[in-house]
């Protein structure tokens, strides 16, 4: 019985946030916390499968991001905004609307996964008009290091919006990877 309560206890605790320090921190080099801009280009990927048997995938060979850390430390997330969200060189037109924020969680190991909301893009192809926007949207892990990278892997961004409706899919998945190109080493702790 006791060891039943203990578990509780804790599970109390965790839940609560009581007595759990939770912190996550961007460094750049190791030990030192690092709140400057980010910058990265698509490495390898690029392509977004929108859902739809009518359009079918969008390949763009060249995307760009930029962006500033606003929070970070004990007790709290690492928040930020995106500056520039930018995809080109696309098989079909596609247009970033809004560049949104995001969010980086610790992982372990100077990893950590990231989350973007309000980052809006919208694709015209093949007669078709599809609008997609993250909300709390998980896009990929980060593996940190020297150059640090951002990948995502089939990551689903709901569609909400366009003149095309149900030929759109419910959502498209992104596969990506990114290389940060600012800072040179980035680890997420």
């Amino acid at each position: 019985m006791k060891m039943f309560l203990f578990v509780v206890s804790i599970a109390g605790l965790w839940a609560s946030g009581g007595g759990v320090a939770s912190a996550t921190s961007l460094t750049s080099p190791a030990g030192t916390i690092y709140t400057g801009t980010l910058k990265g280009e698509l490495t390898s990927g690029g392509f977004w499968n929108l859902g739809s048997s009518f359009q079918g995938n969008v390949n763009c060979n060249k995307s760009t991001f930029e962006g500033s850390v606003s929070s970070h430390g004990a007790g709290v997330t690492v928040k930020g905004t995106f500056s520039k969200f930018e995809l080109s060189s696309c098989s079909c037109p596609v247009t970033v609307l809004k560049s949104g924020s995001f969010e980086i969680h610790a992982t372990g190991g100077g990893n950590g996964t990231m989350t973007t909301s309000g980052t809006q893009i919208t694709v015209q192809c093949l007669g078709l008009h599809c609008i997609y926007t993250t909300s709390s949207t998980l896009l990929g892990t980060i593996t940190g290091g020297t150059p640090a990278q951002w990948e995502t892997e089939f990551e689903s961004v709901p569609r909400t919006g366009g003149g095309s409706g149900s030929f759109c899919g419910s959502a498209a998945q992104i596969n990506a990877t990114y290389k940060f190109t600012s800072p040179g080493t980035l680890l997420v702790s």
